[in-house]
């Protein structure tokens, strides 16, 4: 089990563990009396209780029973205690509409009965069926109602618990900071209330956090911490989880003797109690660990034996991880036949985003294979199928941090929401003294409220026109964002995979791979380069701060300049560049902006060139302008593409020959300078042809 893996479900696991200690506290709490159809209630709500975490339709049908019962004897805690499982069972279903019905009634009849502790409670559990829905922003609206009526109470059990859901609602949108913070606060109510299980479970989510970052140090404190708090808690699957953790941590720190004492801690507490996903995972985390230390036939037969429990009901990805070390043994071992053997089951399973990434695994081992048998032709098909699944997971990963930064941004508007909530609140009781005060004021003198009033509107007016303004500016900086975020996290991705081949593997790469790995780290290292350039330079632009000074310059050195700064990524793609300039031609320009200028124009020419192609700068000068053209040898475009890119505020890009991706920023750049430097703008294309930009500056005289 990869432990970082699964922290998404260890992470909603403690939200409904913990609820459950204050569930099963309420219904204790609501038996006052001898009543014997409230002892029948209390009863069948006791029963529900035990059914919540393992059996949802037990739960619903104990917890329907004791509903109806408790309606038709208007028992207002019997309602409420009843419809926490009914609310959770709906949702786990799927029926989120059923699930909000019963929520809304449980609401009324405790909002009816003034019953606080109950609200806290519902908001909770009404949060966490969102939250399992991927449902952040209203998940967080319920969470912040939680907290806001435990403070009102002073309810410690219901803050702890209010604060460690919204940090799992941060934590599943990536934001961390705000996600810590939150813990934070849970851990030091958790401590003042010696609540050993929620301090636990906090260390263990602050420790993943550390592992995430690669902080394994601090991590490990955190999860030693994690696993002292729940020794003795009566929590077999958290318990073992952090046991599985801290072997993850000690694996990924290179101390394999302490991973694999707590590994095998953690499979000897729980066995098969679990169930057989989780023994799985844990004896592949041990497999891994004897790997690492060398000990190939030792995990061999460990893998061997988890063959016997695999079935059509195992998940694929721990089908795929079992074949894949198999696999990794046998290569380590020199047997090649079997090694290739498990790869290939490997790579028949279809791709999901479990699967890729020992998909991707699966494809590089067998190019080394073939590598080390001589067999060059079939090592460079596995290579280039590695490089295609490589792209995917780059692609998947992309479209996930894609999703995750939507719903971070929708979430940022739940809390917005909220906040403006609170606000109007506390505008409208403000609002209320102030009538107050005004008609005390009545009494002393009109004039003075007419004044009042008028110096009211002049500010309301004021901070309106303002508001306006901060709502263009926010709109800027989300097109922006959009604009930016994709294309800055697949240049980064790249960089950040390849560099971990060459960290990992440097020793078992051939030279020729190193090489093309270190240049597609530093063609992608420009390409970022370039993308924050221009997005620095568009902010400067917007904002009118960017220096501009027309002055007379030699554009022989400026084309050249620009020119040999390009020389490395010309070699990436073995393009010739043909310079065709006299030396003798000076301009009236700035600079600066001339050479993002042609620099843009040369990068796109790189773009959308074959390997081996030719990119041509051509000056030519007549009596009052200069002439720059950049023809490329590359794919051409479409009339529509050619109006689309003429259009000024289009960001329309297209993809290179090389899978290189852009904003379509630098050329809104490339007219936008162009332009203050008093020339034109020209695009002459046809597909298959390639293509030329042009633009003209003025001559500076004599």
């Amino acid at each position: 089990m990869n432990a970082k893996a699964d922290s998404a479900p260890m992470k909603f696991f403690i939200k409904i563990s913990i609820f459950l200690l204050f569930f099963l506290s309420s219904v204790f709490a609501s038996a006052q009396t001898d009543s014997s159809k409230i002892k029948e209630v209390d009863s069948l709500i006791t029963k529900e209780g035990k059914f919540f975490s393992s059996d949802i339709d037990s739960t619903s049908y104990y917890g329907l029973k004791a509903f109806h019962k408790a309606e038709s004897i208007n028992y207002a805690d019997g309602i409420v205690n009843s419809l926490y499982g009914i609310i959770w069972t709906f949702a786990q279903k799927g029926k989120i509409d059923s699930s909000k019905k019963y929520f809304d009634i449980a609401e009324k009849v405790a909002i009816r009965h003034n019953n606080t502790k109950e609200l806290v409670n519902l908001y909770n559990i009404i949060g966490i069926t969102y939250d399992n829905i991927k449902e952040y922003d209203k998940a967080f609206f319920y969470y912040k109602k939680s907290l806001e009526y435990a403070e009102k109470l002073n309810f410690k059990a219901g803050l702890i618990n209010a604060y460690i859901n919204l940090a799992g609602v941060y934590f599943s949108v990536h934001d961390y900071e705000k996600e810590t913070e939150f813990f934070l606060k849970a851990l030091e109510l958790a401590k003042q209330d010696k609540d050993s299980v929620s301090i636990g479970y906090i260390y263990n989510n602050l420790a993943e956090d550390y592992s995430s970052a690669h902080n394994y140090s601090k991590a490990g404190k955190y999860y030693l911490e994690a696993e002292k708090m729940l020794r003795n808690a009566d929590d077999l699957y958290g318990y073992s989880y952090v046991l599985t953790n801290i072997a993850d941590n000690y694996l990924k720190s290179g101390k394999y003797d302490l991973a694999l004492e707590y590994i095998n801690k953690s499979i000897k507490q729980t066995g098969k109690k679990l169930g057989v996903d989780f023994y799985l995972g844990e004896t592949l985390v041990k497999a891994e660990i004897l790997q690492k230390e060398q000990k190939y036939k030792e995990s061999e037969r460990l893998l061997n034996g988890l063959r016997k429990l695999i079935s059509d009901n195992i998940e694929k990805n721990y089908i795929a991880r079992l074949n894949y070390l198999s696999a990794y043994n046998y290569f380590k071992q020199n047997r090649f036949v079997k090694s290739r053997k498990s790869l290939k089951k490997v790579l028949s399973f279809p791709i999901t985003d479990k699967t890729l990434p020992w998909l991707v695994k699966a494809s590089r081992l067998l190019e080394r294979i073939f590598v080390k048998e001589g067999d060059y032709r079939t090592a460079l098909i596995f290579f280039n199928k590695y490089k295609s699944l490589s792209d995917s997971l780059n692609s998947l990963i992309a479209d996930k941090n894609r999703i995750d930064f939507e719903k971070q941004q929708k979430l940022h508007l739940a809390e917005a929401e909220v906040n403006s909530l609170q606000k109007d609140r506390k505008i409208y009781q403000l609002e209320l003294k102030r009538k107050n005060e005004l008609q005390v004021f009545l009494f002393v003198g009109g004039g003075l409220v007419i004044l009042i009033l008028m110096l009211v509107l002049y500010y309301t007016k004021k901070i309106r026109t303002k508001n306006k303004e901060l709502e263009r500016l926010n709109e800027t900086k989300e097109q922006m964002l959009k604009i930016f975020s994709h294309d800055l996290k697949n240049s980064l991705g790249a960089i950040i995979n390849f560099s971990s081949l060459l960290v990992n593997e440097l020793y078992d790469l051939e030279p020729d791979e190193i090489k093309f790995m270190v240049n597609e780290v530093n063609f992608s290292a420009n390409a970022s380069n370039t993308l924050m350039t221009n997005l620095l330079n568009w902010i400067l632009v917007s904002n009118d701060e960017l220096p501009f000074t027309i002055e007379r310059e030699n554009l022989y050195e400026i084309v050249s300049e620009v020119a040999e700064r390009t020389d490395p990524l010309l070699k990436g793609k073995n393009l010739t560049l043909d310079v065709q300039c006299e030396k003798e031609i000076f301009v009236l320009a700035d600079k600066n902006s001339v050479e993002l200028i042609i620099r843009n124009l040369l990068s796109n020419a790189i773009k959308f060139s074959p390997k081996k192609g030719e990119i041509k700068i051509t000056v030519s000068v007549d009596d009052k302008k200069a002439k720059v053209t950049v023809k490329d040898s590359g794919v051409g475009m479409t009339p529509e593409q050619i109006e689309k890119i003429l259009k000024t505020e289009s960001h329309e890009s297209s993809v290179g020959t090389n899978k290189e991706k852009g904003t379509g920023l630098g050329l809104n750049l490339v007219k936008t300078f162009v332009a203050k430097n008093n020339g034109e703008f020209y695009v002459t294309s046809k597909l298959g042809e390639g293509s030329e930009f042009s633009f003209t500056l003025p001559i500076a005289e004599e």
